[in-house]
């Protein structure tokens, strides 16, 4: 299939970059793009730090707006309708061939800016990577508004059903988009995070924790929010102590308080190294320093685990629970946790750490899986004929248009 795509405007209602899951994802596909020779540009919010090899045009500031971490915000509702502006100014100056819209505010927003300029035909595209209405009830937003509930999913549907084609992240996403809001399965493409080499020579020294020889190091890197399973690693921190593992643990992410304050209240800060946010350009060298990895997501949150590529590219055994997307990544090579209880994860985690010759050989396995079947560059390349049947799927529209008013 033909395809005339040489500018996308990305539209990334997040304060881009801030070293977390889904920037990673938007920063991998803008460049693997590049790499195909098709611009891009990533319309965001005024905070966030520049990427090299990213082209970015961020909206006007807000005075106070300085959250970076994930979950809801008052200032998002403002930042969102500046970006809207920012989106529509850049139509008319950019000229994008495709709209490539992250997250659900990205949709709408993309949806509303084309119209405002008058680019009715501009394909939409979304990138999904989860519900909206379950990351918001994961971070306690409707707690006790079972009505404000179901007026958000009511809208999510109508946002979805905007879009001209699909990605997603995950099996649990696409599984979303077919059963829940009834989208073609022709009109979506599964594209996985990719595996990004990370130049070390970057990345400043790191001390490892303070650990004896038969302590092993295990590390978690990503949000610390419900949403990505951070309850589930505190009872995990908590039942490791009390079974008296010879572990000590390395987490890589923020917002950070919350666990401080919990790690100090639980009596286990000699078990905890917390580091807060890192540059996303050093993690490698973070990683480097573990035995094992952790990820905590569950499958209710309908999104992938970017993370758990990131783990595989190093080599790093994983110790996950049983959700289907961690099965398609890992393959037979992680430790799956038979019930989503601390119980089973720190079962698991005990099993590797006891038997550290098989945690190698299977780290060793995910990292040549991870190096076959990951790549951002594979990704581009399904994603530019999404872009293609995004353009077809228009091109058709504007044809059954004239149809109708030639037989009418």
């Amino acid at each position: 299939m033909t395809n005339n795509v040489k500018k996308v405007l990305h539209i990334a209602p997040t304060p881009f970059f801030a070293d977390r899951g889904c920037h990673i994802r938007i920063r991998g596909i803008a460049l693997a793009l590049e790499e195909l020779g098709v611009d891009s540009l990533v319309c965001t919010y005024p905070i966030g730090r520049d990427v090299k090899g990213v082209q970015t045009k961020r909206t006007v500031g807000i005075p106070g707006y300085s959250k970076t971490a994930s979950g809801p915000s008052a200032y998002k509702y403002l930042a969102d309708v500046l970006l809207m502006f920012t989106v529509a100014r850049q139509l008319w100056k950019y000229r994008p061939d495709i709209l490539h819209c992250h997250l659900h505010e990205g949709l709408l927003i993309g949806w509303v800016a084309k119209l405002l300029v008058f680019r009715w035909r501009m394909p939409l595209v979304f990138d999904m990577q989860g519900s909206l209405t379950g990351e918001l009830t994961a971070h306690g937003y409707f707690a006790g508004r079972s009505r404000f509930k179901k007026a958000f999913e009511f809208m999510e549907r109508r946002i979805v059903a905007l879009a001209d084609f699909y990605f997603c992240s995950s099996e649990a996403s696409e599984a979303l988009l077919g059963g829940v809001f009834n989208v073609d399965p022709a009109r979506v493409i599964l594209v996985r995070d990719g595996v990004d080499v990370i130049d070390a020579a970057v990345a400043t020294a790191i001390e490892p924790p303070p650990a004896g020889d038969d302590v092993a190091t295990a590390i978690y890197t990503g949000g610390l929010t419900e949403s990505k399973g951070i309850g589930a690693l505190q009872e995990v921190l908590v039942e490791a102590d009390r079974r008296n593992l010879p572990v000590k643990f390395v987490i890589v992410g923020y917002p950070n308080q919350d666990l401080q304050d919990y790690v100090i209240a639980n009596g286990i800060q000699d078990r905890c190294v917390l580091t807060g946010q890192v540059p996303y350009e050093q993690l490698k060298q973070y990683l480097e320093l573990a035995d094992v990895a952790l990820e905590p997501k569950s499958a209710g949150s309908g999104e992938a685990s970017g993370k758990v590529v990131n783990y595989m590219a190093i080599g790093l055994p994983v110790v996950c629970f049983d959700t289907s997307n961690n099965r398609e990544m890992l393959g037979p090579y992680g430790y799956f946790a038979e019930s989503e209880t601390p119980g089973a994860f720190v079962e698991q985690l005990e099993l590797a750490l006891s038997q550290p010759d098989d945690a190698r050989e299977r780290g060793l396995a995910g990292k040549e899986r991870a190096s076959a079947r990951f790549s951002w560059r594979a990704g581009a390349e399904a994603i530019m004929n999404g872009y293609a049947l995004a353009q077809s799927r228009g091109t058709t529209s504007r044809q059954d248009d004239r149809r109708e008013k030639e037989t009418g």
